[in-house]
């Protein structure tokens, strides 16, 4: 008996209606916007009691998707507004407790319920789509990340304008050349390799000792005279002569 009873059952599901999925709306829809219509859906009561108050945060929404962008849910909601698959019933704000509140929405494919419990058929709005496209109102130009400055277009950030002066840093390619390849003008601010002390002595080349003072040169008086008479031209004695060199 048990096994009758529960032949056939399946287990929890999201209910699609075929007649949904063929509609014109439903194909002109992104895919981001389908997923998140199934998870609007899924929160959707078998009853639709619910139908109404469904409401899912953005933050939320993009956990269930496996996305961390909210600006992508919330473009999907405008978008499946815009079509007639929702219908905002109440607009999001803050709490008493300071706790913020999600939009509440109403699936229009499921009928829903008024305050006295009186049922209310499915309205179906995106049958009703008169064929205008989504065109986001509220979608901004793509932010340039932080630290980029945008260039025009065809234009080189490395050639400097007419008016502007070369810069004095080392152009780019060279950081890792040799030194004597620099170009003329660059500015080399890599210190100069340190030689060990014995290479050091090596590439100096022998030491010469240190030259020492020498006499002061006293001027022609202070030479003796048999050279001040030679210097002259005048005869010598053979006394005052001097000895010549090698001589006993």
């Amino acid at each position: 008996m048990s096994g009758r009873k529960h032949k056939g059952k399946l287990p929890p599901f999201v209910p699609l209606i075929r007649t949904t999925l063929a509609s014109p709306a439903w194909k002109q829809l992104s895919y981001g916007a389908r997923s998140l219509y199934i998870v609007l859906r899924s929160y959707l009561r078998v009853d639709s009691l619910n139908n109404g108050k469904v409401f899912r945060s953005y933050r939320d929404a993009a956990a269930d998707l496996g996305t961390k962008s909210t600006r992508s849910v919330q473009r999907w909601f405008r978008e499946l507004e815009h079509y007639g698959f929702i219908t905002m019933m109440t607009g999001g704000c803050l709490g008493v407790d300071g706790d913020g509140i999600a939009p509440h929405w109403r699936i229009t494919e499921c009928p829903t319920f008024d305050a006295n419990g009186k049922h209310i058929a499915a309205t179906r709005d995106f049958d009703r789509w008169d064929g205008t496209l989504f065109d986001d109102p509220e979608k901004t130009e793509s932010r340039i990340p932080k630290g980029y400055t945008p260039y025009p277009k065809g234009a080189h950030i490395d050639d400097p304008k007419p008016s502007q002066k070369p810069p004095r840093c080392i152009p780019k390619g060279h950081i890792d050349s040799a030194p004597s390849m620099y170009p003329k003008g660059a500015h080399n601010c890599l210190p100069l390799p340190k030689l060990p002390k014995r290479a050091a002595r090596r590439a100096r080349g022998p030491r010469y000792p240190r030259a020492t003072a020498t006499q002061v040169y006293a001027g022609y008086s202070s030479l003796p005279i048999e050279l001040r008479l030679l210097a002259l031209g005048l005869p010598v004695s053979s006394a005052a002569r001097p000895p010549a060199l090698g001589a006993s």
